[in-house]
């Protein structure tokens, strides 16, 4: 057990002693607490779709935010939940041990490498051990109705590349309340996604006919200029924590060196 203290927040853990080290020291994505410091004061709200074991939901509920969290990893949850058992927060942060996807529905969850390693995602891609587990899960347009919230001041989603099959179905619903969103794009889990899906004939014969795998760059490139595309109305939006710009200018770019936007409607 130890105190992790990050600015001017301090709380408690146990367990992924090197990790603690390196948010500590400021290294983790800085981008990202930066997001936290702007977004969330005491008594708003949080919510965390892929908590992984706890450190966005733990250092927003040291800020005094009411959090929210989504976690269908059940060695992540145990630790995160065994992280919020350890504080005494203003309020305590409610986990759910469930995913989040477009419909509701009972999904298949795979690992990176062995789960709670921070990579386990509703897609299954070929590098990994993809051990896997059938987990329930909450439609993403009736996350305000599961925690009984009107609105957010921030929802955070990470989860390895789920975003790209969650988030274009649900156009309606984010336009009806345009919540702030900080999302996290894993343009690479696609590219090894939408490879596995191919058969081992295909792949060999895409190895030697296309090694640089352009065919599956350009359609994992189409899926997530449709993800971005549901956020064309809003109007703020920030790219890797720090440059300012539009929604046309994101489109240009490498798609393999963005980590994250900030997505706001003024």
């Amino acid at each position: 057990m130890r105190q992790v203290k990050i600015r001017n927040s301090f709380f408690t853990t146990t367990g992924n002693e090197s990790f603690w080290n390196q948010m500590e020291s400021g290294s983790w994505e800085p981008n990202t607490l930066k997001v936290l410091d702007d977004h969330l004061s005491e008594d708003s709200i949080f919510v965390d779709i892929g908590v992984w074991i706890g450190p966005t939901t733990l250092y927003a509920a040291s800020l005094g935010a009411k959090c929210y969290g989504f976690e269908p990893d059940d060695v992540a949850f145990s630790k995160v939940s065994e992280n919020v058992k350890l504080n005494d927060f203003k309020y305590n942060p409610t986990i759910a041990n469930k995913a989040v996807t477009s419909d509701g529905t009972n999904i298949t969850l795979y690992s990176r490498w062995e789960y709670g390693d921070s990579g386990s995602s509703l897609l299954k891609r070929i590098k990994s051990k993809n051990a896997q587990s059938i987990k329930s899960s909450i439609p993403f347009d009736s996350i305000f109705e599961f925690i009984q919230e009107e609105s957010v001041a921030l929802l955070k989603m990470d989860i390895e590349g789920g975003e790209f099959f969650i988030l274009p179905q649900n156009v309606d619903f984010i336009k009806k309340h345009n919540p702030t969103i900080l999302l996290s794009l894993h343009f690479n889990n696609l590219i090894e996604f939408l490879e596995g899906e191919k058969t081992r004939l295909e792949r060999f014969l895409n190895n030697i006919l296309d090694p640089q795998r352009r065919k599956t760059k350009e359609k994992a490139k189409d899926i997530f200029k449709q993800t971005l595309l549901v956020f064309k109305d809003y109007d703020n939006i920030i790219l890797d924590g720090n440059e300012e710009t539009t929604l046309k200018d994101v489109l240009r770019k490498d798609f393999e060196t963005i980590d994250s936007i900030l997505f706001k409607f003024k």
